[in-house]
Parts: C-alpha cells; sequence; structure tokens
C-alpha cells in the first residue's frame, strides 16, 4: 500500500466514492458500454465525469439523462460513440445537448496533437524511411 493511496475493488465501490471520474480504458468488447447510466448514477450526486479515452465506453444517452436531471453536476469529453463517419458523429446525444447547456464541454480528439508530438512524429517516420530506403540499397 502506498501512502494516500485508496485501493478499490470495484468499479461500483470506486465510482460511489468518486466526486470527479476520468476515465482511462482500453475499448474492447468487456469495457464497450461499461459506463451506462445505472453505473455513472452511483456517482456521488453533483459529481463530474471526463473521458478522454474511448467514446463507446460511456453510454451518451444514459449521461445525457444524468446531466439532465442535475444527478451529475458536469460532464467533459474529448470522444464520442461515434466520431467517423462526419454525418453520423453528427446524431451524438452528447453533442446535441452540448449545444444548449454548460455542463458539459466537448473538445476535439486531438490527443497528442502538439506542435512537440507532431515533430517527434515527423522526425520517427523519416527515419523509418531511411532505414527502409537504406536496407533496399
Amino acid at each position: 500500500w502506498i501512502a494516500g493511496v485508496r485501493r478499490f475493488d470495484t468499479v461500483e465501490s470506486l465510482l460511489s466514492w468518486s466526486k470527479v471520474a476520468s476515465v482511462h480504458l482500453p475499448l474492447n468488447r468487456a469495457t464497450r458500454g461499461l459506463l451506462d447510466e445505472e453505473l455513472l448514477r452511483l456517482l456521488p450526486a453533483g459529481a463530474w465525469l471526463v473521458n478522454t479515452s474511448r467514446g463507446a465506453l460511456v453510454n451518451e444517452s444514459g449521461l445525457v439523462n444524468l446531466l439532465e436531471s442535475g444527478h451529475l453536476a458536469g460532464a467533459a469529453v474529448d470522444v464520442l460513440e461515434s466520431e467517423q463517419p462526419a454525418d453520423r458523429r453528427e446524431l451524438s446525444a452528447l453533442l446535441s445537448y452540448a449545444r444548449t447547456h454548460d455542463n458539459l464541454l466537448v473538445t476535439p480528439h486531438l490527443a497528442g496533437a502538439t506542435f512537440e508530438s507532431m515533430r517527434a512524429t515527423e522526425v520517427f517516420v523519416a527515419q523509418k524511411l531511411r532505414a527502409f530506403l537504406t536496407e533496399k540499397t
């Protein structure tokens, strides 16, 4: 055990204790739709949800219901259940809700799109290309 760190054995007990829940999970068969309305309702009244992981982890309509009811104080996401193609993105319950409410922040899903990360990616690709071309000669 680490001083100041609390361990939870279940997602339910973690959410029941959390005033802010930040989602950091991979998307797979076991996690798709994991955070449905029933599970999110375990968050204490006035809690916040942050999802910068994968949109399909959270049931959008359930999240909207909890935001509308005031159970959740707010949420912030940079991922949607369906981000592509663009016409499916426009059907998002979260985008519709965010257009008329202040307790939901939706930002573009840019992940690590900083100047530094883009430069590192460009250097990485250039090195791979050079290695490939060098091996060919």
